[in-house]
């Protein structure tokens, strides 16, 4: 019983799958990412101007939408 999974075990690492290498060719083709100074990269996690508070308030109105849209969906009949 082991030899016939086995065999088909190493003839499926034969195969050919053009939808993975499609796949694959798609990010090979990319262009490279972007390099950035690291003092962009540590200006980008500042606090945005009106200080932490504003930058608090904003994520809990986002919370409270992104619960809010969840709920929503779950509560959407099954059709």
């Amino acid at each position: 019983m082991l030899r016939p999974a086995l065999a088909l075990l190493l003839l499926a690492g034969c195969a050919t799958f053009p939808q993975v290498d499609a796949a694959g060719r798609a990010f090979t083709d990319a262009p490279a990412p972007q390099l950035l100074p690291t003092a962009r990269i540590l200006a980008l996690g500042e606090a945005p101007p009106g200080g932490a508070e504003a930058a608090q308030a904003a994520l809990t109105a986002r919370a409270a939408a992104l619960r809010n849209r969840a709920a929503a969906i779950r509560n959407r009949p099954v059709s």
